[in-house]
């Protein structure tokens, strides 16, 4: 059962229940268990009277045995409820993972963007603290989809994916947006600590061969938090918009939107 409902509150049970916090699932699981539980005592008490007296040993131990037969039961009820929980809590565990990746690459798709930026930009209210993203784009990917297939493609995006993720490291978070692009969160770093870490992520993805696949190239906008960003939606788009000024200057080059703003 999810939320309050894991408290030993009847009230907060309840209220979760009516708010749609327990579903048919934990109610589903709620009897099994309770289920088992009844069953495991019911066993115990019933497997005795099936027991012919003159084959125990010590008929006079009759109640001993049926407590033992009780607890066994429970104990194995016990049991498993234990793995019931284990392999769900498992399940949903892997559940809300790939709820939060691109099935391709691994990384956080860009519903969690959103989220993350947000909530990134909320801390840092009264503060001094910088925040940067990076929007990079693969240039011309469609000529690599049509000339070299699109199961290369696919590998080119996992490449650049794994070389992203090695090089950003610690310093931020790196989500796909969807097609040949990908953002880059990176909280406590200024614009030009972002600006040089941009250059070195294409310095690193462009131009290199990597087995059979293709050599690519990447154009990369830059844009920090300013006083005047009021959402994540805002600092996205600087990003966004510093990216395609960076396509229309040749590609394969980093811009930063304070370069287009002035």
């Amino acid at each position: 059962m999810t939320g309050d409902a894991r408290s030993g509150k009847p009230d907060d049970w309840v209220k979760a229940l009516r708010q749609g916090r327990v579903g048919p699932t934990d109610l589903r699981l709620l009897t099994i268990w309770s289920g088992m539980l009844i069953g495991g005592v019911l066993a115990g008490g019933i497997f005795p009277e099936v027991v012919r007296s003159d084959v125990i040993y010590r008929p006079h131990r009759m109640l001993d045995f049926r407590l033992t037969c009780i607890c066994a039961g429970i104990m194995v009820a016990l049991v498993a409820v234990g793995i019931t929980y284990l392999t769900l809590y498992r399940m949903n565990r892997y559940l809300a993972w790939i709820s939060q990746r691109d099935p391709l690459t691994g990384l956080y798709h860009h519903g969690c963007l959103t989220i993350f930026l947000e909530r990134s930009i909320q801390d840092r209210l009264g503060t001094e603290t910088p925040l940067s993203v990076m929007i990079a784009d693969i240039d011309m990917f469609k000529e690599v989809n049509d000339g070299w297939g699109h199961l290369v493609g696919d590998q080119v995006l996992r490449y650049l994916a794994g070389s992203l993720r090695t090089v950003v490291g610690e310093k931020g978070l790196v989500f796909r947006m969807g097609g040949e692009e990908f953002a880059i969160v990176l909280p406590e770093m200024a614009s030009a600590e972002a600006k040089s870490l941009a250059e070195f992520i294409r310095q690193t993805a462009s131009n290199k061969e990597v087995g059979l696949l293709p050599a690519v190239t990447v154009s990369i906008g830059v844009a920090s938090v300013s006083p005047d960003v009021r959402s994540a939606t805002d600092l996205i788009k600087r990003a966004d918009d510093a990216m395609y000024e960076a396509k229309r200057r040749g590609r394969n080059q980093v811009v930063e939107w304070s370069e287009i703003s002035s």
